[in-house]
């Protein structure tokens, strides 16, 4: 069986999920998410597939507003050199500025000190505003 199948599926839950997307959804977005992170760092030849289903999934789970969830977008970001290119920062940011700051300065993550400097080290700093963001 092509995998890319599984691809498409995941993508076609996506969209149902783009167009109505419910608080109880949470998992199956972490899923996918997790299921196009694990694609994106495996060995398979990746041109084969769509990486906009990656950052649709990420748009997805950022409607869910878990701050907690930038180490999934960090780990995605900092997968490969495609993926720091094309992983947007925006992703890092979309819960809200002030309250990616504010989480990074309180956290124990041991990837705090390689969050804030995707984002930067304060606001002023920052790779977007929230104007951006918004």
């Amino acid at each position: 069986m092509d995998k890319n199948l599984n691809q498409i599926k995941r993508n076609r839950i996506l969209i149902g999920l783009y167009n109505d997307c419910k608080s109880s959804d949470y998992e199956i977005a972490d899923f996918i998410f997790n299921e196009e992170k694990t694609l994106r760092k495996s060995n398979v030849e990746v041109e084969k597939y769509e990486v906009e289903v990656l950052y649709l999934s990420a748009f997805i789970l950022t409607k869910f507003n878990r701050v907690d969830d930038i180490w999934k977008f960090i780990d995605s970001k900092t997968t490969d050199f495609d993926s720091s290119i094309g992983f947007d920062t925006e992703y890092l940011l979309s819960f809200g500025v002030d309250r990616v700051f504010k989480y990074l300065e309180q956290t124990d993550h041991p990837n705090k000190e390689l969050g804030i400097k995707l984002v930067g080290s304060d606001l002023l700093s920052a790779s977007y505003t929230q104007e951006e963001i918004d």
